[in-house]
């Protein structure tokens, strides 16, 4: 086993070092700006560290206590001395890592405790030998050591103890199939200098979810450019398309679902230091807006009443010819910021409000709505969450991510008019309570059970934090109305698409 240990250093130190002239292809997870790509190129050039079958680096992933120990053998050329025969319960012999280990052991550059190596065990700040450490004290001993950091750690040390610095080789562009390559989780935290042990496919919508936590939102009115896109509505890649990190195709296309590669991630990303100019809209006031109103969105059941469901089919139908007529989706929140705030609402503006909350507006409503770009208000009973009868709050939330709007229906279908003062103002606190908890959001618009409302319940919605209500009233909706007595259209199974759209016209 000596003469093989022996055979196998010699091998390393023939094979390890790199002439500076000689090429190192770049990794991708490795940019330039990153302080330690130098010093990773170096230890990469002399055969000391190396990527993955991947062919990343990840800088930013945590050592593992059998890499350290292959990194500290190759550096310092470390043989076996046989002074101490280490027990090692939880490694094979013929285990890869089994000669580099114990020869790191023996050298006294990595400790065994209770007999266990521990060699997938990342490795904390704490165990880092003596010689790596140059004099250095590292502080928070429980925080892991990165691969970059051991690459840093390594090429201070061998520059120090070298008759001439260590050279970089010569670097080339990545290959094409390391760029063309489908885009994980664990590339993207690695671009963004993190790590996180995640193979999950990128999609578009997955970076925008990731990168949305780290943007700064600049512009408050984002939802305006749902007015833009043509197959989404998500909150996200709203966000991220306001501030100039993502962008549609010439159609208004974004492709939420596509799975992106290397390099269009490294596009996308790298725009975080140079953001794309964004055109904003300027305001015209729109003063009549139909706000239409369904129920269920499913085949009439027998003696049902006409009022109160809209066939699957003629809802799809109804939505592409509000696209068609140029009309376009926005939420309670958006016309109320339009008519308190002059907020920018885009030409034909329409809101699409569902009460109760059924199952069919989570299963399809809110699904036709987001790959056409659009939106709706879906007002919630949120007692019917518990039965399992409406949506649910996971899908709840769900909705609310993909775009869609969520708001009060009391807590038990309550008629204002027939509840004592307490009820009344309890079912509207605590509606608003509940669905704010699911939601991580306020919830700031109601609707108004049977349609009607009483002078209590409006000074009750008001001081309660509620911006606007809807009745069932017949006609636009109109800020002289009164922003908690707003009129909706009612939308009847046995329209047809012409009066369907002479309703709202």
């Amino acid at each position: 086993m000596k003469n093989k240990l022996v055979i196998l250093v010699m091998l390393i130190m023939l094979v390890s070092p790199l002439a500076a002239s000689e090429i190192q292809q770049r990794f991708v997870d490795v940019v330039e700006t990153n302080s330690q790509s130098t010093s990773i190129y170096k230890t990469v050039g002399r055969g000391i560290m190396g990527g993955d079958m991947t062919g990343l680096f990840e800088p930013y992933k945590p050592i593992t206590r059998e890499e350290l120990a292959v990194v500290l053998t190759r550096a310092f050329a470390l043989e076996r001395n046989y002074k101490q025969e280490a027990m090692m319960e939880d490694i094979e012999k013929d285990h890869w890592s089994y000669l580099f280990i114990i020869t790191a052991v023996e050298n006294e550059m990595m400790v065994i405790k209770d007999n266990k190596v521990r060699p997938k065990d990342y490795v904390t700040r704490n165990e880092i030998p003596q010689v790596l450490l140059n004099n250095e004290v590292l502080t928070s001993g429980d925080t892991y050591v990165t691969r970059g950091e051991i690459a840093s750690m390594l090429i201070r040390v061998l520059d120090a103890t070298s008759a001439e610095p260590l050279q970089l080789p010569e670097l080339v562009q990545a290959s094409e199939v390391n760029v063309t390559a489908i885009a994980t989780e664990n590339f993207v935290y690695t671009l963004l200098g993190e790590y996180k042990d995640s193979t999950k496919i990128v999609t578009t919508k997955v970076l925008a979810d990731i990168l949305a936590e780290r943007l700064e939102i600049t512009y408050a009115n984002y939802p305006y450019y749902r007015s833009l896109m043509k197959d989404t509505a998500n909150l996200n890649i709203l966000k991220c398309y306001s501030e100039g990190i993502l962008t549609p195709d010439t159609v208004g296309n974004i492709y939420p679902d596509k799975k992106l590669t290397r390099q269009e991630v490294i596009t996308i990303i790298e725009r975080l230091k140079v953001p794309l100019t964004v055109a904003r809209p300027t305001y015209t006031n729109r003063k009549d807006v139909p706000i239409l109103m369904y129920h269920e969105i499913k085949t009439l059941s027998k003696n049902g009443p006409t009022g109160l469901f809209v066939s699957k089919e003629n809802f799809a139908t109804q939505l592409d010819a509000l696209q068609r007529e140029g009309y376009n989706t926005v939420t309670m929140e958006e016309l109320y910021q339009h008519w308190e705030n002059k907020v920018p609402l885009p030409i034909k503006p329409i809101i699409l409000s569902f009460d109760d909350g059924y199952v069919s507006h989570y299963e399809y409503a809110s699904v036709e709505l987001a790959k056409r770009g659009m939106t709706g208000t879906f007002y919630i009973i949120t007692n019917k969450l518990k039965e399992g009868k409406v949506s649910s709050p996971k899908n709840l939330k769900t909705m609310y991510i993909e775009g869609m709007e969520i708001g009060s229906h009391t807590v038990t279908h309550l008629d204002v008019r027939y509840g004592g003062n307490k009820q009344v103002e309890l079912e509207l606190r605590e509606s608003k309570r509940i669905l704010e908890s699911i939601l991580g959001a306020k919830v700031e618009h109601f609707c108004y059970p049977i349609g009607y409302t009483t002078t209590y319940a409006l000074q009750t919605l008001k001081a309660t934090g509620y911006k606007t209500a809807v009745e069932t009233a017949y006609g636009k909706a109109n800020k002289t109305q009164g922003y908690l007595e707003l009129r909706r259209i009612r939308i009847d199974y046995n329209d047809s698409i012409e009066g369907f759209l002479n309703k709202i016209k």
